[in-house]
C-alpha cells in the first residue's frame, strides 16, 4: 500500500469517525426531543421546582419557585428549610359580592293579619334570611329612527312653496347595517373578552329574534375597527413616547393572504408598557412574517429601552435603543435542560442561582424605581455574578439541551446584565408574554383570520381592548362610547381630537 492509499484510508477513517459522532449527537438529540415530548403529553407542565435537597448553593435559602409565567402555577413560599407539608384542607365555598354592586331588598310580605286569639297584627320589623345574585337576561330590541320634520307656514305662503326643517340622525358605525353600536360592542366583548367565536354567538342572537350570518358578524367588526384605527394609532404613539417598554411576537394564521399559501404563518407583536406606567397601554400589529424590518419599523420612533427576548431580528433595531433581557426565558430553558435531574429532586446550581434573584427580586416591587435599583445592586448582583462565574467555570460547553441554555443564556448576557442598570423594568418578561397569552387564548377559539384585513380589525380590537382592561374602565361601555361617537367626529379629524378618547382622557357613564 502506498503512502499515497494510506493517507487516503486515513482521511476515510476520520470521516466515518465524524459521521459516527454526528449520528450520536443527532441520535442523543432524538430521544432528547422524545423524552421531552413525552413529558409534554404525559408529564406535569409546572415549572416549579420542589426538592428535599437545600445545600448545593453557599448561600442557604435559595428560591425554588420562580416568577410565574403563563405555564406555571401559583408560587408557593421560599424556605431555607423545607418544612413538613402541612395537610391539605378541604376546600371550602368562597362566594364573595363587591361593595359596589347594585342592591335591592325584598320583603317576603306576612300573610297573617290576625294572631290565633283574633288580635290585630302590628308591623315589628323585618328578619334577614339570605342573599343571592339575580340575573336579568339582556334584551335586545328593534329601534326604528325617524326625522322630525317641521313645516315654516309664514314662509311656505310668502315663497308659495312648502318650506321645512327636519332633525339630523347621528351617523350610524356602518351605513345600511343593524349593527348599533352597543350590537358591536357586544360582538366584540363576547369575541375578544370571552373567547367566543362568531358562529357560537349566531344562536345567540337567533334566540332573541335576530337572524345574522357570521359573515354579517365578521363584516360588523372588521367595518367597526376603520373608526377604532385612529385610537389604536395613537395608542402606539403613547407607547413610542416612553422610555420603557417591553415586547414579543406569537404566530398566527391568515388563510387568504396575497401571493401566500394559507399555511404559511403570519405574526402578532405586541409592544406594552411596563408594570410601573401610570398610563397602561398593550399595542397589537399584525404582521404577514417575523422579519427584523417588522421589528425596526414597530419601534420606529422609540429611543428608550426595551425589553424583549433572545430573538435575532430584534437586532435591525435602530442603535437609539437600549435593549435588555428576561430572566424568566433564561429559567425557562435550564429548567428544561435539567428536567430528569429535577425529577430526582437534585437542585441544580444555574436554576438555584436564578430562582434567588427571583425571590429577591418580589421583595421589591414595593419600592420606587431608584431603591429597586440599589436594591439590584446590593443584593441580586452578587447571585448574578455567581450565575456567570458558573458557567465561566466550565471547561467543556455540554451538549444537548443544557448547551443551548448555556449558549442562549451567554447570547444575552449583556442585555440580562443591564437589567441591574434600570430599575424602571423588570427582572423578566412575563408581563409581555401574559398579553401574547390573551390573543392566543383567543386563537384558539377564533382558529385564524380569512383575511389580512380581519387580523389587522382582530389586532386593533385587542388593542383598545387590553388598553381599557390595563386601565381599569368598563369594556363593554368604552367599546359603545367608541362607536357612538367616533362616527360623529369630522372625515378629517386631528390626532388631538382622538387622543381624547384614549382610556386615560374619556370619561365613561356608569
Amino acid at each position: 500500500m502506498t503512502i499515497e492509499e494510506v493517507k487516503q484510508l486515513q482521511q476515510l477513517i476520520e470521516t466515518l469517525k465524524q459521521e459516527n459522532e454526528d449520528l450520536k449527537q443527532q441520535n442523543a438529540d432524538l430521544v432528547e426531543q422524545l423524552a421531552k415530548l413525552t413529558r409534554w403529553v404525559y408529564g406535569k407542565r409546572s415549572e416549579q421546582i420542589r426538592s428535599q435537597q437545600g445545600d448545593l448553593l453557599e448561600d442557604h435559602g435559595v428560591f425554588f419557585n420562580p416568577e410565574q409565567t403563563g405555564k406555571q402555577s401559583e408560587p408557593a413560599a421560599p424556605a431555607a428549610k423545607m418544612e413538613p407539608k402541612a395537610k391539605k384542607t378541604k376546600a371550602t365555598r368562597q362566594e364573595t359580592l363587591s361593595d359596589g354592586m347594585p342592591t335591592i331588598e325584598e320583603i317576603i310580605p306576612c300573610e297573617e293579619t290576625v294572631c290565633p286569639k283574633g288580635h290585630d297584627l302590628t308591623d315589628a320589623g323585618k328578619h334577614f334570611v339570605r342573599e343571592d345574585v339575580i340575573t336579568i337576561p339582556r334584551t335586545r330590541y328593534r329601534r326604528r329612527i325617524f326625522e322630525a320634520i317641521k313645516k315654516c307656514e309664514p314662509c311656505s305662503v310668502e315663497q308659495d312653496r312648502g318650506i321645512f326643517f327636519q332633525g339630523h340622525a347621528p351617523r350610524p358605525v356602518i351605513p345600511h347595517s343593524l349593527g348599533s353600536a352597543s350590537a358591536i360592542a357586544e360582538v366584540a366583548y363576547q369575541k375578544f373578552c370571552l373567547d367566543v367565536p362568531l358562529y357560537r354567538q349566531i344562536d345567540e342572537w337567533a334566540n332573541d329574534g335576530a337572524i345574522l350570518s357570521e359573515a354579517t358578524l365578521s363584516n360588523w367588526i372588521i367595518q367597526a375597527a376603520k373608526h377604532l384605527r385612529p385610537v389604536w394609532e395613537q395608542i402606539h404613539t403613547h407607547l413610542l413616547q416612553l422610555h420603557f417598554l417591553q415586547g414579543d411576537e406569537t404566530p398566527y394564521q391568515v388563510i387568504r393572504e396575497p401571493g401566500r399559501k394559507a399555511a404559511q404563518k403570519s405574526y402578532i407583536w405586541v409592544m406594552r408598557s411596563t408594570s410601573r406606567c401610570r398610563e397602561p397601554a398593550i399595542y397589537y400589529q399584525y404582521a404577514p412574517s417575523r422579519s427584523g424590518d417588522v421589528a425596526k419599523e414597530l419601534y420606529t420612533g422609540f429611543d428608550g429601552t426595551v425589553q424583549i427576548d433572545g430573538y435575532s431580528g430584534y437586532n435591525k433595531l435602530l442603535p437609539d435603543i437600549t435593549r435588555t433581557g428576561c430572566w424568566a426565558h433564561v429559567r425557562r430553558k435550564f429548567f428544561d435542560a435539567f428536567k430528569d435531574v429535577i425529577d430526582q429532586q437534585a437542585i441544580p446550581i444555574p436554576l438555584g442561582y436564578i430562582d434567588r434573584m427571583f425571590f429577591l427580586e418580589r421583595q421589591s416591587k414595593t419600592m420606587t424605581a431608584e431603591e429597586r435599583y440599589h436594591f439590584r445592586q446590593e443584593q441580586i448582583a452578587p447571585f448574578v455574578t455567581k450565575f456567570w462565574r458558573w458557567i465561566d467555570g466550565l471547561t467543556i460547553l455540554p451538549k444537548g439541551a443544557l448547551g443551548r441554555a448555556i449558549k442562549y443564556a451567554l447570547n444575552q448576557r449583556q442585555y440580562l446584565n443591564r437589567l441591574l442598570d434600570y430599575g424602571e423594568m423588570d427582572w423578566s418578561n412575563n408581563a409581555t408574554e401574559r398579553s401574547v397569552k390573551r390573543f392566543v387564548m383567543g386563537r384558539k377559539n377564533w382558529l385564524s383570520s380569512t383575511s389580512p384585513q380581519g387580523a389587522e380589525a382582530n389586532a386593533i380590537f385587542m388593542t383598545v381592548i387590553e388598553t381599557v382592561k390595563a386601565n381599569g374602565l368598563n369594556v363593554f361601555n368604552y367599546l359603545k362610547t367608541l362607536l357612538e361617537k367616533l362616527p360623529q367626529l369630522p372625515d378629517f379629524a386631528t390626532g388631538a381630537q382622538y387622543q381624547a378618547y384614549l382610556p386615560w382622557n374619556i370619561e365613561l357613564d356608569n
